[in-house]
Protein backbone atom coordinates (compact mmCIF):
# COMPACT_ATOMS: atom_id res chain seq x y z
CA UNK A 1 0.00 0.00 0.00
CA UNK A 2 1.23 3.47 -0.79
CA UNK A 3 0.90 6.19 1.80
CA UNK A 4 1.39 9.11 -0.56
CA UNK A 5 -1.05 11.94 -0.08
CA UNK A 6 -1.86 11.15 3.51
CA UNK A 7 -1.28 13.26 6.58
CA UNK A 8 0.63 11.55 9.38
CA UNK A 9 -1.00 11.95 12.78
CA UNK A 10 1.00 10.94 15.85
CA UNK A 11 -1.28 11.26 18.89
CA UNK A 12 0.65 12.59 21.88
CA UNK A 13 -1.30 10.39 24.29
CA UNK A 14 0.41 7.26 22.95
CA UNK A 15 3.83 8.69 22.08
CA UNK A 16 5.56 7.03 25.03
CA UNK A 17 4.35 3.63 23.79
CA UNK A 18 5.07 4.23 20.10
CA UNK A 19 8.66 5.17 20.85
CA UNK A 20 9.29 1.81 22.55
CA UNK A 21 10.54 -0.60 19.90
CA UNK A 22 10.13 -3.51 22.34
CA UNK A 23 6.34 -3.33 22.12
CA UNK A 24 5.65 -2.78 18.43
CA UNK A 25 2.95 -5.48 18.26
CA UNK A 26 1.12 -3.84 21.16
CA UNK A 27 1.41 -0.42 19.49
CA UNK A 28 0.09 -1.75 16.16
CA UNK A 29 -2.86 -3.37 17.96
CA UNK A 30 -3.52 -0.15 19.91
CA UNK A 31 -3.35 1.99 16.77
CA UNK A 32 -5.75 -0.36 14.97
CA UNK A 33 -8.17 -0.18 17.90
CA UNK A 34 -7.91 3.62 17.93
CA UNK A 35 -8.46 3.84 14.16
CA UNK A 36 -11.55 1.64 14.53
CA UNK A 37 -12.90 3.97 17.23
CA UNK A 38 -11.98 7.13 15.31
CA UNK A 39 -13.75 5.91 12.18
CA UNK A 40 -16.96 5.52 14.17
CA UNK A 41 -16.60 8.96 15.75
CA UNK A 42 -15.82 10.76 12.48
CA UNK A 43 -18.04 8.90 9.99
CA UNK A 44 -20.83 11.50 9.96
CA UNK A 45 -18.68 14.61 10.32
CA UNK A 46 -16.06 13.58 7.72
CA UNK A 47 -17.69 10.94 5.47
CA UNK A 48 -14.92 11.06 2.84
CA UNK A 49 -12.03 10.82 5.30
CA UNK A 50 -10.04 7.57 5.43
CA UNK A 51 -7.97 6.52 8.44
CA UNK A 52 -5.38 3.72 8.37
CA UNK A 53 -2.45 2.48 10.42
CA UNK A 54 0.64 3.24 8.35
CA UNK A 55 4.41 2.86 8.40
CA UNK A 56 6.39 6.07 8.91
CA UNK A 57 10.02 6.28 7.82
CA UNK A 58 11.63 9.30 9.42
CA UNK A 59 14.52 8.94 11.87
CA UNK A 60 13.41 5.36 12.35
CA UNK A 61 10.53 3.18 11.14
CA UNK A 62 7.42 3.15 13.30
CA UNK A 63 3.64 2.80 13.04
CA UNK A 64 1.31 5.78 13.09
CA UNK A 65 -2.08 6.96 11.83
CA UNK A 66 -2.49 8.09 8.23
CA UNK A 67 -5.34 10.39 7.24
CA UNK A 68 -6.65 10.84 3.70
CA UNK A 69 -9.21 13.62 3.62
CA UNK A 70 -11.02 12.75 0.41
CA UNK A 71 -11.67 16.37 -0.49
CA UNK A 72 -9.91 19.71 -0.32
CA UNK A 73 -12.36 21.34 2.08
CA UNK A 74 -11.81 19.15 5.14
CA UNK A 75 -9.91 20.95 7.86
CA UNK A 76 -6.82 19.47 9.53
CA UNK A 77 -8.08 16.94 12.10
CA UNK A 78 -4.83 16.46 14.02
CA UNK A 79 -6.08 18.25 17.14
CA UNK A 80 -9.41 16.41 17.01
CA UNK A 81 -7.62 13.06 16.75
CA UNK A 82 -5.30 14.01 19.61
CA UNK A 83 -8.21 15.03 21.85
CA UNK A 84 -10.30 11.99 20.99
CA UNK A 85 -7.33 9.65 21.51
CA UNK A 86 -6.77 11.08 25.00
CA UNK A 87 -10.47 10.69 25.74
CA UNK A 88 -10.63 7.10 24.47
CA UNK A 89 -7.59 6.04 26.49
CA UNK A 90 -8.83 7.77 29.64
CA UNK A 91 -12.48 6.75 29.48
CA UNK A 92 -12.82 3.42 27.71
CA UNK A 93 -12.35 0.33 29.83
CA UNK A 94 -9.14 -1.61 29.31
CA UNK A 95 -11.17 -4.75 28.64
CA UNK A 96 -12.58 -3.14 25.49
CA UNK A 97 -9.10 -2.81 23.99
CA UNK A 98 -8.06 -6.23 25.29
CA UNK A 99 -11.10 -7.85 23.66
CA UNK A 100 -10.21 -6.16 20.37
CA UNK A 101 -6.55 -7.17 20.59
CA UNK A 102 -6.78 -10.64 22.09
CA UNK A 103 -10.05 -12.22 20.96
CA UNK A 104 -10.15 -13.57 17.47
CA UNK A 105 -7.41 -14.75 15.20
CA UNK A 106 -5.53 -11.52 14.60
CA UNK A 107 -1.79 -12.22 14.50
CA UNK A 108 -0.43 -8.84 15.62
CA UNK A 109 3.21 -9.87 15.19
CA UNK A 110 2.54 -10.83 11.57
CA UNK A 111 0.57 -7.64 10.92
CA UNK A 112 3.37 -5.59 12.52
CA UNK A 113 6.04 -7.36 10.47
CA UNK A 114 4.12 -6.82 7.23
CA UNK A 115 3.38 -3.18 8.03
CA UNK A 116 6.90 -2.23 9.03
CA UNK A 117 8.91 -4.36 6.60
CA UNK A 118 10.89 -2.88 3.73
CA UNK A 119 8.75 -4.66 1.13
Amino acid sequence: MTYEGCQIVEPEAIDKWVSSARNVEFVVALLNWLVTQLRVEFKDKYPLMRLEVIKVKYVSIYPSIGVWYGDETTADVTEEIDALTRKLIAERPLCEFMDFAMIGKTAWSEISDNLLSDK
